[in-house]
């Protein structure tokens, strides 16, 4: 954990690197690229990263044959995916920036950048694997390293190509990684047993449709509201200007958000096992347990970058220092969310997917109904959008989650 850290500490110096090379409108410029490949690459995982969690953590120890058709069809159906929707980010591309950002010099970025979804989303299905596995050591090393090769490859980029040279660094990067996931799968996989299963894995598509569908329903609702509040302030005059001062800010956020994230990855694996052996005392306590230690791992990381946002957001450079608001809420947003993660993790543990997406449309209409509020406010009215979208995300993942563990008990005490 220590080392990816490091590599994202190295990650954060690159990117104020690169923010004082291209300046602020072309940061906004590389912001939305990235916003717009982001909404694509998520449709394209078709949540095979969870599937590849949830079902392999169950099955490891019990069900080795299952376990490696299902490896087998999160790894094919991720290749499948990942170049359909990065060919319709290429194909599409005149009509996204273009037209409805009305910003045509995007277009090359974005046909640029959707190569990177094809290696990002195969990236994600591994990374599931090796959870689900709870190999947790060569998740952390590849991570590390990736961290380390990714920036630098970025920032060379920057300097001798601007923009453009900075999406082919973060597709290089991308590629690299799956090379680096591609050894550590293959050598976990054949270390617990298990073999991948090409010919059987169409035994287990009854899996997208239970799992991975309702999943990909609540991304097309999701995603889209995220990109079209992202789209809101774009198209607003000085809208790149604007966009830049989020994606500087929006950088600590994944900073806030790292330990947690790994955290979370263990957190939905015991949550899956104990669940499994209808163990509700160990399932309050992994919640128990994941709250406090996301709380130790965000507050004060996101305490500090409120005191510290005047002083790094000047590092960016030119015109970035009036964005210190916008940090001060981005980080707020990022130090709350993990609080309550554990508890969406049981949601997701539990399979109770099909529910879960019927709660989404209560997102949506918070961060696009709070954007259109304050969208006069431009980067700093996208923050508080999304900060007022992720409260009520916690709202509803409580209620939800409470549910579950009543059900369970009523359940498990009849089991």
């Amino acid at each position: 954990m220590l080392s990816g850290l490091f590599a994202r500490a190295v990650g954060m110096v690159a990117a104020i690197l690169i923010a004082r090379k291209l300046g602020l409108k072309s940061y906004g410029e590389l912001g939305i690229v990235q916003s717009t490949v982001m909404m694509f690459g998520s449709f394209a995982n078709m949540s095979m990263t969870v599937i590849a969690v949830k079902y392999i953590a169950e099955l490891r120890e019990n069900d080795k044959d299952r376990a490696g058709r299902i490896a087998a069809l999160t790894v094919t159906f991720s290749l499948v995916t990942g170049v359909l929707f990065a060919g319709a980010i290429a194909a599409f591309a005149d009509l996204i920036a273009a037209k409805t950002l009305k910003a045509a010099e995007l277009v090359p970025l974005m046909q640029i950048a959707a190569i990177g979804i094809v290696f990002d989303t195969l990236n994600g299905t591994q990374r599931g694997i090796l959870v689900g596995l709870e190999s947790f050591k060569p998740i952390a090393m590849r991570s590390a390293i990736s961290g380390l090769i990714a920036p630098p490859m970025m920032l060379i980029g920057a300097l001798y190509w601007g923009v453009a040279g900075t999406i082919i660094g973060q597709v290089a990067s991308n590629v690299v990684n799956w090379v680096l996931f591609q050894y550590s799968v293959r050598r976990e996989v054949a270390k617990a047993g298990i073999r991948f299963d090409w010919k059987g894995m169409k035994r287990e598509t009854s899996v997208i449709w239970n799992f991975s569908l309702p999943r990909f329903l609540s991304r097309m609702m999701s995603e889209p509201a995220k990109w079209g509040s992202t789209a809101m302030l774009v198209r607003h005059e000085g809208g790149l200007e604007q966009m830049g001062l989020y994606n500087a800010a929006s950088k600590f956020r994944s900073f806030i958000l790292m330990i947690p994230g790994y955290l979370s990855d263990v957190s939905t694996t015991m949550l899956a096992e104990r669940i499994g052996t209808k163990d509700l005392a160990g399932i309050k306590k992994v919640i128990r347990m994941g709250m406090l230690s996301n709380a130790a791992a965000a507050l004060p990381i996101g305490l500090l970058m409120c005191i510290l946002s005047p002083w790094i957001m000047r590092q960016f450079g030119e015109g970035f220092e009036p964005g210190w608001p916008v940090l001060v809420i981005v980080a707020a947003s990022a130090s709350i969310r993990p609080l309550i993660q554990p508890h969406s993790n049981l949601i997701t543990a539990s399979g109770k997917v099909w529910q879960a997406t019927l709660l989404d449309p209560i997102y949506i209409a918070a961060l696009l109904g709070s954007m259109l509020y304050f969208r006069s406010l431009g980067a700093v009215g996208l923050a508080l959008a999304y900060l007022i979208a992720d409260i009520t995300w916690i709202g509803y993942n409580l209620t939800f989650s409470a549910f579950l563990l009543r059900r369970f008990r009523s359940e498990f005490a009849v089991g």
